[in-house]
Protein backbone atom coordinates (compact mmCIF):
# COMPACT_ATOMS: atom_id res chain seq x y z
CA UNK A 1 0.00 0.00 0.00
CA UNK A 2 1.67 3.30 -0.73
CA UNK A 3 2.27 5.91 1.29
CA UNK A 4 -0.46 8.44 0.29
CA UNK A 5 -2.72 5.92 1.27
CA UNK A 6 -1.22 5.10 4.40
CA UNK A 7 -1.56 8.61 5.38
CA UNK A 8 -4.91 9.39 4.45
CA UNK A 9 -5.87 6.15 6.89
CA UNK A 10 -3.79 8.01 9.56
CA UNK A 11 -4.82 11.41 9.03
CA UNK A 12 -8.80 9.83 9.60
CA UNK A 13 -7.35 8.32 12.92
CA UNK A 14 -6.34 11.44 14.48
CA UNK A 15 -9.81 12.94 12.85
CA UNK A 16 -12.01 10.30 14.57
CA UNK A 17 -10.06 10.47 18.03
CA UNK A 18 -10.47 14.23 18.11
CA UNK A 19 -14.13 14.10 17.25
CA UNK A 20 -14.88 11.18 20.01
CA UNK A 21 -12.32 13.79 22.96
CA UNK A 22 -14.80 16.88 21.41
CA UNK A 23 -18.28 15.21 21.84
CA UNK A 24 -17.16 13.89 25.33
CA UNK A 25 -15.99 17.17 26.17
CA UNK A 26 -19.70 18.16 25.23
CA UNK A 27 -18.35 20.81 22.38
CA UNK A 28 -20.07 18.72 19.68
CA UNK A 29 -23.44 17.11 19.52
CA UNK A 30 -24.06 12.99 19.74
CA UNK A 31 -25.80 13.72 16.27
CA UNK A 32 -23.12 15.96 14.76
CA UNK A 33 -20.67 12.45 15.90
CA UNK A 34 -22.46 9.77 14.37
CA UNK A 35 -23.18 12.07 11.43
CA UNK A 36 -19.59 12.27 11.87
CA UNK A 37 -18.51 8.45 12.06
CA UNK A 38 -21.10 7.12 9.26
CA UNK A 39 -19.39 9.26 6.74
CA UNK A 40 -15.78 7.99 8.19
CA UNK A 41 -17.40 4.61 7.41
CA UNK A 42 -18.44 4.99 4.04
CA UNK A 43 -15.33 6.40 3.27
CA UNK A 44 -13.92 3.26 4.73
CA UNK A 45 -15.85 0.76 2.92
CA UNK A 46 -14.90 2.60 -0.66
CA UNK A 47 -11.59 2.95 0.43
CA UNK A 48 -11.17 -0.94 1.07
CA UNK A 49 -13.13 -1.38 -1.70
CA UNK A 50 -10.61 -0.06 -3.86
CA UNK A 51 -7.28 -0.98 -1.92
CA UNK A 52 -8.07 -3.79 -0.23
CA UNK A 53 -8.22 -4.05 4.02
CA UNK A 54 -5.21 -2.30 5.20
CA UNK A 55 -3.48 -4.98 7.33
CA UNK A 56 -0.33 -3.91 9.58
CA UNK A 57 2.02 -5.74 7.43
CA UNK A 58 0.67 -3.84 4.29
CA UNK A 59 0.52 -0.79 5.95
CA UNK A 60 1.02 1.21 9.30
CA UNK A 61 -0.50 -0.27 12.86
CA UNK A 62 -2.21 3.38 12.83
CA UNK A 63 -3.90 3.25 9.11
CA UNK A 64 -4.84 -0.32 10.56
CA UNK A 65 -6.31 0.99 13.47
CA UNK A 66 -8.18 3.96 11.63
CA UNK A 67 -9.92 0.93 9.61
CA UNK A 68 -10.52 -1.48 12.57
CA UNK A 69 -12.28 1.84 14.50
CA UNK A 70 -14.58 2.96 11.99
CA UNK A 71 -15.28 -0.60 11.07
CA UNK A 72 -16.14 -0.94 15.14
CA UNK A 73 -18.40 2.14 15.51
CA UNK A 74 -19.93 1.66 12.77
CA UNK A 75 -22.26 -0.74 14.03
CA UNK A 76 -23.18 -2.28 10.86
CA UNK A 77 -23.93 -5.83 11.73
CA UNK A 78 -22.98 -7.20 7.98
CA UNK A 79 -20.20 -5.49 7.17
CA UNK A 80 -18.45 -5.91 11.35
CA UNK A 81 -19.68 -9.92 10.39
CA UNK A 82 -17.85 -9.87 6.67
CA UNK A 83 -14.81 -7.96 8.95
CA UNK A 84 -14.74 -11.07 11.49
CA UNK A 85 -14.45 -13.25 8.64
CA UNK A 86 -11.58 -11.70 6.96
CA UNK A 87 -9.34 -11.61 10.31
CA UNK A 88 -10.36 -14.91 11.30
CA UNK A 89 -7.32 -16.96 10.56
CA UNK A 90 -4.99 -13.50 10.42
CA UNK A 91 -1.67 -13.33 11.89
CA UNK A 92 0.04 -10.97 14.61
CA UNK A 93 1.60 -9.28 11.88
CA UNK A 94 -1.32 -8.55 9.93
CA UNK A 95 -3.90 -7.82 13.07
CA UNK A 96 -4.03 -7.04 16.41
CA UNK A 97 -5.62 -9.91 17.77
CA UNK A 98 -7.86 -8.45 20.41
CA UNK A 99 -9.61 -6.57 18.01
CA UNK A 100 -10.95 -9.84 17.02
CA UNK A 101 -12.80 -10.59 20.18
CA UNK A 102 -13.89 -6.54 20.09
CA UNK A 103 -15.43 -7.10 16.60
CA UNK A 104 -17.50 -10.67 17.81
CA UNK A 105 -18.64 -9.08 21.15
CA UNK A 106 -19.59 -6.12 19.38
CA UNK A 107 -21.80 -7.95 16.77
CA UNK A 108 -22.85 -10.46 19.65
CA UNK A 109 -24.36 -7.44 21.67
CA UNK A 110 -26.29 -6.08 18.53
CA UNK A 111 -27.54 -9.62 17.55
CA UNK A 112 -28.80 -9.74 21.43
CA UNK A 113 -26.72 -12.48 22.37
CA UNK A 114 -24.05 -12.60 25.60
CA UNK A 115 -20.87 -11.38 24.63
CA UNK A 116 -17.71 -13.62 24.69
CA UNK A 117 -14.58 -11.61 25.67
CA UNK A 118 -16.31 -8.75 28.15
CA UNK A 119 -15.44 -5.71 26.00
CA UNK A 120 -18.81 -4.10 25.50
CA UNK A 121 -19.99 -1.38 27.91
CA UNK A 122 -22.30 1.03 27.94
CA UNK A 123 -22.13 4.61 30.33
CA UNK A 124 -24.90 6.33 32.20
CA UNK A 125 -23.73 9.09 34.07
CA UNK A 126 -19.94 7.96 34.53
CA UNK A 127 -21.37 4.13 35.39
CA UNK A 128 -20.07 2.39 33.57
CA UNK A 129 -21.84 -1.16 32.74
CA UNK A 130 -20.57 -4.25 31.31
CA UNK A 131 -22.84 -6.61 29.25
CA UNK A 132 -23.72 -9.69 30.11
CA UNK A 133 -20.90 -12.54 29.81
CA UNK A 134 -21.58 -16.20 28.03
CA UNK A 135 -19.67 -19.09 29.75
CA UNK A 136 -18.20 -16.27 32.53
CA UNK A 137 -16.35 -18.78 34.10
CA UNK A 138 -14.10 -18.96 31.12
CA UNK A 139 -13.74 -15.66 30.20
CA UNK A 140 -10.29 -15.44 31.38
CA UNK A 141 -9.00 -18.48 29.25
CA UNK A 142 -10.86 -16.79 25.94
CA UNK A 143 -9.09 -13.61 26.78
CA UNK A 144 -5.53 -14.69 27.16
CA UNK A 145 -6.03 -16.25 23.94
CA UNK A 146 -6.79 -12.75 21.84
CA UNK A 147 -3.80 -11.80 24.17
CA UNK A 148 -5.82 -9.22 26.31
CA UNK A 149 -5.08 -8.44 29.61
CA UNK A 150 -7.37 -9.64 32.40
CA UNK A 151 -11.65 -8.98 33.09
CA UNK A 152 -10.56 -7.29 35.85
CA UNK A 153 -7.82 -5.35 34.75
CA UNK A 154 -9.69 -4.14 31.94
CA UNK A 155 -12.81 -3.25 33.86
CA UNK A 156 -10.35 -0.96 36.09
CA UNK A 157 -8.74 0.72 32.88
CA UNK A 158 -12.51 1.51 31.50
CA UNK A 159 -13.56 2.32 34.93
CA UNK A 160 -10.78 5.27 35.21
CA UNK A 161 -11.21 6.36 32.21
CA UNK A 162 -15.02 7.13 32.36
CA UNK A 163 -14.28 8.85 35.90
CA UNK A 164 -11.28 10.93 34.63
CA UNK A 165 -12.86 11.81 31.24
CA UNK A 166 -13.33 15.51 32.17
Amino acid sequence: MNQILISQLESLLDKDQTNIKLFREDKISEDNLVQIQKDNFIFIKQFIKENGFPFINVSSEKAYRAAFLVIQHSGETAYLQETIDLFNNKTDKEIIKSDLAYLIDRVRILNKQLQLYGTQYRIEHKNVTFFDLEDESNIEKRRKEMNMESFEDYKKKVKEMIVNKD
